[in-house]
């Protein structure tokens, strides 16, 4: 972590930082690919998936930092386990215990609360 902590900041760093990732996984998987063989839908998918959960979305926040507020992107950003728990309930089928839909209460009150208060301080 240290080492890919001195690869740079923004964008491009995130490009080094999954490029010493693929190199240092790239051993495994040769080992791992000579006995199984790969089908090209299962490449496709491991390569969709790759860009999907980390490229995209660390671009798509370092955009957003710049166009609005900290107090507003953190807000946002607290927001994506309520959707990750929706989309397990709506799309998997994962039923959801009373303590995770308390937790998911949580959240929204809390953002809430931090909105109105961001809200009161701005016309106040």
């Amino acid at each position: 972590m240290v080492v890919c902590g001195r690869l740079g900041r923004g964008a491009h760093a995130t490009a080094r930082r999954d490029g010493v990732a693929a190199v240092a996984w790239t051993p495994i998987a040769v080992a791992w690919f000579a006995f199984h063989a790969p089908t090209a839908a299962a490449i496709a998918l491991a390569v969709a998936c790759g860009l999907m959960s980390s490229i995209v979305p660390y671009v798509a926040d370092l955009l957003a930092l710049r166009r609005v507020p900290a107090h507003v992107f953190g807000t946002f950003t607290s927001v994506n386990p309520i959707w990750a728990a929706l989309a397990g309930w709506l799309l998997l089928s994962q039923p959801l215990d009373v303590h995770e839909w308390a937790g998911i209460g949580l959240i929204v009150i809390s953002n809430g609360v931090v909105s109105s208060a961001q809200f009161r301080r701005g016309r106040g």
